[in-house]
């Protein structure tokens, strides 16, 4: 079933996916609030029962949500794209505070609203999933994960 998340406001998406992270990923999430967070709606360390394409995941990893206002156009594709680039560029950044205060993630989930294309590689999907793959590498991530709107649907259905 598909949920309206475009109808929840920023702090609520924020909120359900830090309480979807908990059942996907498990309890020992750090959850952080309003303010200043460093690039984290919540991190997580440790070994997982979450797997990823090379198998579970075991370190340290960050969650980022991205809400956006719906009626905003059908660029959401690129919105997301350019919100992920000032993210991940903020990572790589070594005089910004969420690196000096703080570290770099091992591993990385960018939780979204916006519903992505599935057209093979011209897709919101391929596209989005083809920029976090370039900054991999040069972030030292061992794992991404891409929650959009249909993800985080299904992750409802099945765990709350």
């Amino acid at each position: 079933m598909m949920h309206e998340l475009n109808r929840l406001g920023e702090r609520p998406f924020e909120d359900l996916c830090r309480a979807l992270a908990v059942h996907v990923l498990g309890v020992g999430i750090q959850a952080y609030g309003d303010g200043p967070d460093g690039g984290r709606e919540a991190t997580f360390e440790g070994p997982l029962t979450y797997t990823g394409a090379d198998g579970p995941w075991d370190g340290y990893g960050v969650l980022q949500a991205k809400y956006r206002r719906s009626g905003l156009g059908t660029k959401d594709a690129e919105w997301l794209r350019q919100q992920i680039t000032s993210e991940l560029d903020a990572w790589l950044d070594p005089g910004r505070q969420r690196v000096t205060a703080g570290r770099r993630p091992e591993y990385l989930i960018i939780a979204t609203n916006v519903r992505l294309s599935s057209v093979p590689s011209s897709g919101g999907i391929d596209r989005v999933q083809t920029l976090l793959r370039g900054y991999a590498d040069r972030l030292g991530l061992k794992d991404i994960a891409l929650w959009d709107a249909n993800s985080l649907s299904m992750y409802l259905d099945a765990h709350l």
